[in-house]
């Protein structure tokens, strides 16, 4: 339905037009116009010069010895957005209120909307997109969002890539992600159409013949993967409010660090504002960048379909955990766990003794600690009964209850064989980085891949990905034989281990003195 919508155009509007639907829905704009920019679509581009404060306040110095005022410094306002054209969780709940229809959808998917923002818009979303179509014949008044879908740009997310593309990116964290991502998808869609298949207006309008299929006009899994790929490609995270779309803000591209021109936040009221940052300038012609936050290499690929020309590292990535099969205790942690079972990989800048800083990787995950413990190092699981007669399973250590399980790495921290605690941790963590690496490097792209089927812009961002994270996790690999090493000699483990040699050294004696004596035993058999 959204493509041929495109492609018939009544789901898309000239981006020129852009600027008068800002100003009919009181979008103020200061300094600052909307124009296309090469190989990165619609942007937000400065009409006028733009101080930074030190310049501002330069200025104001010299006014001062004439007029003895210094005016205090506000940051410019380019953009002001109405809260009632922020698209927010409340946005879409104040919406469904006047509107039967939309409510009786969103009434008959409460998986989708149970938890987060995403599926109450992604929903409203859809709804704008069927009031459009003219097929519908849907009585619906209009409103500002129904041309504000018209302006959003087709997103080529992952999700899009064809099998051989996908195939390229064996061996990265961005795979699995896309796998989960796309069985989360399809789960989400068969939720929609189970729970929507007897509303008539759904069932005329959506679940429709498989003859009007081929028309264009049914709703179908390509529908729902660019209604999420909208959603994620836009979504920002606003301050009091959570997750939202912002029209006109979401015109703005991204930029690394070092780039971002302006910052956006939001008032009192409610409205979304974008300022310059007070330490940059702008001339005319320049193109105003913000940032989507800080992301890995694999989550802006993932999200947006790029990575950033400047980026030099993968940032952060992510690798699945699991408690190996001879733990004894296996089933019974994995029920207590409800962290993630992954270990997070991330570039750190370390302060040294010298005063002076070091780029690192440092690691980080609640769920490998359930690896470094067990009974016999004073782990204990019990079945407790409540005052209400309901049982529940307790996690304890050393005679003490754990009250929430996924703190068990902080009592590990804090026990007196920690360091003993932290090289298994180090030892579990760098053998899953080795795994990684080994599987980043045999699944490289080979010569029997086929090229035909494969976009260059594609094949770059993945080659681009391969080579970020490999570089990561060579890195991390060789900060985690540094750690292991300090831990392995330190006082305590060093003493845990002499007392272990000890205690086998006996055990081995005991053994064989238990079967000379049964040796000299005499048999009167």
């Amino acid at each position: 339905m959204i493509k041929s919508g495109r492609r018939e155009g009544w789901l898309s509007l000239p981006p020129h037009t852009f600027k008068s639907w800002t100003q009919l829905n009181d979008i103020e704009l200061n300094g600052i116009k909307f124009a296309e920019v090469s190989g990165r679509g619609t942007g937000v581009i400065a009409s006028r010069s733009f101080k930074s404060k030190d310049e501002l306040r330069r200025g104001s110095v010299e006014l001062d010895k004439l007029m003895t005022y210094v005016p205090l410094y506000e940051p410019e306002m380019l953009m002001k957005v109405p809260q009632d054209m922020v698209l927010s969780k409340e946005t879409v709940r104040r919406w469904a209120a006047h509107d039967a229809r939309f409510k009786e959808l969103l009434n008959a998917c409460p998986e989708l909307i149970e938890r987060k923002a995403r599926g109450w818009i992604l929903l409203f979303l859809l709804y704008q997109v069927t009031s459009c179509n003219p097929s519908t014949q849907l009585p619906c008044s209009r409103n500002p969002f129904m041309d504000y879908i018209k302006f959003l740009p087709e997103v080529s997310l992952p999700t899009f890539w064809s099998r051989e593309e996908q195939k390229l990116l064996a061996g990265t964290t961005l795979l699995p992600a896309l796998n989960a991502k796309l069985d989360s998808l399809k789960r989400e869609f068969e939720i929609l159409h189970s729970g929507t298949a007897n509303i008539p207006w759904c069932a005329d309008n959506w679940w429709i013949p498989e003859a009007r299929y081929w028309s264009g006009t049914a709703l179908t899994f390509e529908d729902w993967l660019h209604l999420d790929a909208a959603y994620r490609s836009r979504a920002l995270e606003m301050p009091n409010i959570g997750d939202v779309m912002v029209p006109a803000l979401d015109m703005a591209n991204h930029a690394s660090e070092e780039d971002i021109t302006a910052r956006y936040d939001v008032d009192a009221d409610g409205n979304v504002m974008l300022v310059m940052k007070e330490e940059k300038t702008g001339a005319e012609g320049d193109e105003i960048f913000i940032t989507y936050g800080e992301k890995g290499a694999c989550e802006m690929l993932f999200s947006y379909g790029f990575l950033e020309s400047s980026r030099t590292t993968a940032s952060e990535l992510f690798l699945d955990l699991s408690i190996p099969d001879d733990d004894p205790l296996k089933f019974v942690k994995k029920t207590v766990a409800t962290c993630a079972p992954r270990v997070r990989i991330f570039d750190s800048e370390t302060e040294h003794r010298d005063g002076g800083r070091k780029d690192e990787t440092q690691w980080e995950s609640d769920y490998v600690w359930w690896s470094c413990v067990n009974e016999e190092d004073g782990l204990e699981f019990r079945v407790l009964q409540q005052t209400d007669g309901e049982r529940e399973l307790a996690v304890i250590w050393k005679g003490a209850r754990v009250e929430d399980p996924n703190m068990i790495g902080q009592h590990l921290k804090e026990d007196e064989l920690r360091e003993l605690f932290e090289l298994r941790a180090v030892v579990m963590v760098q053998e899953r980085v080795e795994a990684q690496l080994i599987k980043l490097k045999e699944n490289g792209p080979s010569d029997a891949t086929d090229d035909t089927e494969i976009r260059p812009e594609v094949k770059a961002s993945i080659t681009r990905l391969r080579e970020l994270e490999g570089e990561l996790l060579e890195r991390a690999h060789a900060d985690l034989e540094h750690q292991k090493l300090r831990l392995a000699n330190s006082d305590t483990v060093e003493h845990f281990l002499s007392n272990q040699a000890q205690q086998a050294a006996a055990q081995t004696v005991e053994t064989v003195n238990d079967e000379e004596e049964d040796d000299d035993t005499e048999d009167f058999s």
